[in-house]
């Protein structure tokens, strides 16, 4: 009933597939938190490239790493694309360790991140619709509320933007 029709695109896709075709389409994604016994603090900041596939399927192999990250393994950060109008510019790929401030962290597992910093980036508004344009000053009126609430601090994926 009702007409929708659900669609899953990732739904069984092979995830080196995935990977390979981020890599391929031009996307610059970079590992923004790992843990062990996958990885250690130097693949912060690593982009994704055919190099580092052919690296994360033998962490598959040796590891059972699951090459989405689906159980936690990796988060990844995109930093531009053909998607994107502008980059996003970080100051450092610099990697801390996040102690024991990682919610449901086991005893003998180490979590690093990017380093928490400003993000530079820029804001272009784009001739579009009346209802577009109603929609995205809404959009930034909740983001500029959520920031007022937070002190003017908002982060993701540990990144202060």
């Amino acid at each position: 009933g009702g007409g929708l029709k659900t669609f899953l695109p990732l739904w069984d896709a092979k995830r080196i597939g995935v990977l390979k075709s981020l890599a391929q389409e031009d996307f610059k994604i970079v590992f923004s938190c790992v843990k062990t016994p996958w990885f250690n603090a130097e693949w912060i900041g690593r982009e994704i490239t055919a190099e580092v596939l052919e690296q994360l399927q033998d962490l598959e192999r040796a590891q059972g790493l699951d090459l989405g990250g689906e159980r936690g393994e990796y988060h990844t950060m995109c930093l531009s694309g053909p998607l994107y109008r502008h980059p996003v510019e970080l100051q450092s790929l610099e990697a801390e360790d996040l102690g024991a401030n990682v919610k449901g962290k086991k005893d003998g597992d180490t979590w690093w991140a990017l380093k928490s910093q400003e993000v530079q980036h820029s804001t272009t508004i784009v001739q579009s619709k009346p209802a577009v344009v109603e929609d995205e000053v809404a959009r930034l009126q909740s983001i500029q509320q959520l920031l007022s609430n937070n002190g003017g601090r908002m982060y993701l994926n540990g990144v202060l933007i």
